[in-house]
C-alpha cells in the first residue's frame, strides 16, 4: 500500500526531483480550494478549468525557481493562479 503524501515538503520534493505525481498530490491536497476561487472570479467552469491547468503548467516550469518554504506553498500557486486570471481579464477588456 502506498503512503498518501500529505506534507507539502513531500510534494515539493517529489516535485523538484521531476515526479509527475507531484501534481496531483497537489490537486488532491489544493485543487478543490484553487478551482473555487477561479470560478468564483470567472464565473465560468471552461475557463476555471483552464486556469487550474495553466496554474499547474506555469508551477512546474517556475519550479527551479521557487521558494522551498512549504508554507508558502498555496500562497505560492494561488499567486500564479491570480495573474492568470488577471491576464484573462485583461484579455476580454481588450
Amino acid at each position: 500500500m502506498l503512503t498518501p503524501i500529505n506534507s507539502d515538503e513531500q510534494i515539493i520534493q517529489m516535485a523538484k526531483n521531476g515526479n509527475e505525481q507531484a501534481i496531483p498530490a497537489i490537486l488532491e491536497k489544493y485543487g478543490d480550494s484553487l478551482y473555487g476561487i477561479a470560478f468564483h472570479k470567472l464565473q465560468s467552469e471552461s475557463l476555471a478549468s483552464e486556469v487550474i491547468k495553466q496554474t499547474f503548467v506555469t508551477f512546474w516550469q517556475q519550479l527551479s525557481d521557487f521558494d522551498e518554504q512549504p508554507e508558502k506553498l498555496f500562497n505560492s500557486l494561488f499567486k500564479i493562479m491570480h495573474q492568470i486570471i488577471v491576464d484573462k481579464y485583461l484579455q476580454k477588456a481588450a
